[in-house]
């Protein structure tokens, strides 16, 4: 005896068909051909996007902050760097009791040595041309700044006030997280990223002047940015 129900896309057409990824109900008018069996529109859209995440749109956002941040370093080379860092790092006096809140942008340009710009830049290539085709400029770059921002808030409010922090990283593993969480939501693997973020997060604890304050702010906001994304996508 065959089963039927009523398709979620067509709630007049009676069907024995169902999507072979969500388990939905389909019609013939919907039904969307999958290497095994059927899927239903949206889990075939969401597979497209999926598979268009290996296409890379020329990431324009990345570029441009990563053009920004070497050429900031370079000129830093030229000049006082422990100057430099005063003028624009941050610092949670500066920024809760004087109100220099711009440091909580212009602390994300400026990197101590090779290996820190080095380490930032690579992963916002490699993650940042995969986001940045799935969501678009704006978006990301939405997400970039806010994650950066995020991570930024938690380290004035969690280091000595004397400190001073700088670097990309904040905004970086806010992208780690949008990552994971646009892999849920789509049913993919995330299992690299995860680990990247747990060797990462690692390093921040036992490696001394790592301000893991700012790691971990980011990723929670970038985390939280991701879910919000798909979530009005859907």
């Amino acid at each position: 005896m065959s089963t039927f129900q009523r398709c979620a896309w067509h709630p007049e057409t009676e069907t024995g068909l169902s999507c072979q990824r969500c388990e939905r109900p389909i019609c013939a008018k919907c039904l969307v051909d999958a290497s095994v069996g059927f899927q239903c529109p949206e889990c075939a859209k969401d597979k497209q996007v999926t598979r268009t995440l290996n296409s890379f749109a020329r990431p324009v956002i990345s570029q441009i902050i990563i053009v920004a941040c070497v050429a900031l370093f370079i000129f830093s080379y030229g000049a006082n760097k422990n100057e430099i860092i005063s003028n624009f790092g941050l610092n949670p006096i500066l920024v809760q009791y004087y109100g220099e809140y711009y440091r909580l942008i212009t602390s994300m340009f400026l990197h101590v040595n090779i290996m820190h710009i080095v380490f930032n830049m690579l992963a916002l290539w490699q993650v940042g041309l995969v986001l940045e085709s799935r969501l678009g400029k704006f978006k990301f770059a939405v997400i970039y700044f806010l994650s950066g921002i995020s991570g930024g808030l938690l380290s004035v409010y969690m280091n000595e006030p004397m400190a001073f922090s700088i670097g990309a990283s904040g905004a970086v593993f806010g992208l780690f997280g949008a990552y994971v969480a646009i892999s849920r939501r789509l049913n993919a693997d995330a299992n690299g990223m995860l680990v990247m973020i747990a060797i990462n997060l690692g390093l921040g604890f036992v490696v001394p002047n790592i301000d893991w304050h700012g790691h971990v702010g980011g990723l929670v906001a970038g985390f939280l940015l991701g879910n919000l994304v798909e979530l009005r996508r859907r």
